[in-house]
């Protein structure tokens, strides 16, 4: 799960990047929870 969130990540910073709907589907890239 770790690394596909870190994957996820590193997608993010592409352009163009749809975010995968989580709990909660937001427009915007979501913020990174630590």
């Amino acid at each position: 799960v770790i690394a596909a969130f870190k994957e996820e990540l590193e997608k993010s910073k592409e352009p163009g990047y749809k975010p995968v709907e989580m709990d909660e589907p937001d427009d915007e890239v979501p913020e990174v929870i630590s």
